[in-house]
């Protein structure tokens, strides 16, 4: 299966940086899924069964009637030129993935013939259509989907990914991502390495609001931190500064970010949501917070007692 292109293996893969779907990623989306519920990838779920009760494609009235009540939003039939919200977008492909399956001939043609219950005068009005037989390949099908669907968004630098699970979830900046994914919260506070985890999780959400959700527990993740030798904030940073180097103009520095670190979350609306504070605007913002702060704690947590 092609995974790239020349240009993708000429001048490296695209940076992925956007976040909306635009009407032509739309089309192509729909293409490939339309192309899907013809060619009786979802025959395993939702099929059609002759006098034989061997499959033989995808009962599209069955598919149709899922789709609408596990997405109630979705307008249907699918419009090319009517792109859903991108909740929904994501939604149909999460729904694809959940119960695409590849199909796979076998058999010679199948013509039906009257049996002795059946009268030939109604086989003549109505003969059967003569058709194949199918066996699916889940594995094969999700992987094929999964390819196609990841491809669209790299070619078109979108910051999202079908993950082996079935889950669209948003990328982080690479070096962000990298650490995060690799990183094992084991410091000997349940509390905080349940707090990180719960960042970690969030931090990759397709929803904005979950996303800054993220910060949000990263920030009470920092506050955590601070009273892991003790009640003192102050004296606890001192001692971990002191672990992490023996230099004192670089513990200066650590203690200057700390500050300025304590600063944003007690004056953005982070930890805080009063009127004055200052709200967050965009993703690459929580992106730019996010990994700030992350890479602070990740210094921390490694001198901690339980460390990384």
């Amino acid at each position: 299966m092609f995974t790239d292109y020349f240009s993708d293996r000429e001048n490296g893969p695209r940076e992925r940086d956007l976040e909306l779907i635009t009407p032509e990623i739309w089309r192509g989306l729909y293409a490939l899924i339309d192309k899907k519920f013809e060619d009786g990838s979802f025959g395993n779920h939702f099929g059609k069964y002759c006098d034989q009760g061997l499959p033989f494609g995808c009962d599209k009235n069955c598919l149709k009637a899922r789709i609408i009540a596990d997405i109630p939003e979705l307008t249907w039939p699918l419009d090319a030129n009517k792109m859903p919200s991108l909740t929904i977008v994501f939604d149909l492909i999460e729904f694809c993935y959940r119960y695409i399956a590849k199909p796979e001939r076998y058999g010679p043609l199948h013509t039906a013939e009257p049996d002795l219950f059946s009268s030939v005068w109604t086989f003549i009005q109505k003969p059967p259509v003569p058709h194949y037989h199918y066996s699916y390949n889940i594995q094969e099908g999700r992987q094929e989907f999964r390819v196609q669907i990841n491809t669209i968004f790299s070619r078109n630098r979108l910051m999202f990914e079908l993950d082996v699970d079935g889950h669209v979830i948003r990328r982080g900046p690479p070096v962000l991502r990298e650490k995060l994914q690799h990183s094992v919260f084991e410091t000997g506070d349940k509390d905080l390495d349940n707090l990180l985890e719960n960042a970690r999780e969030k931090f990759f959400s397709t929803d904005p609001d979950m996303r800054k959700e993220a910060l949000d527990k990263l920030w009470d993740a920092w506050e955590r931190i601070k009273t892991l030798e003790g009640s003192n904030k102050k004296e606890t940073l001192r001692i971990l500064f002191e672990r992490i180097s023996q230099y004192q103009d670089f513990r200066d520095k650590l203690n200057s970010e700390a500050k300025a670190l304590t600063d944003i979350g007690n004056d953005y609306r982070i930890r805080h949501s009063e009127k004055t504070k200052i709200p967050i605007e965009s993703s690459l913002q929580i992106d730019y917070l996010f990994h700030r702060l992350f890479s602070m704690i990740h210094l921390l947590i490694s001198v901690t007692k339980g460390g990384l």
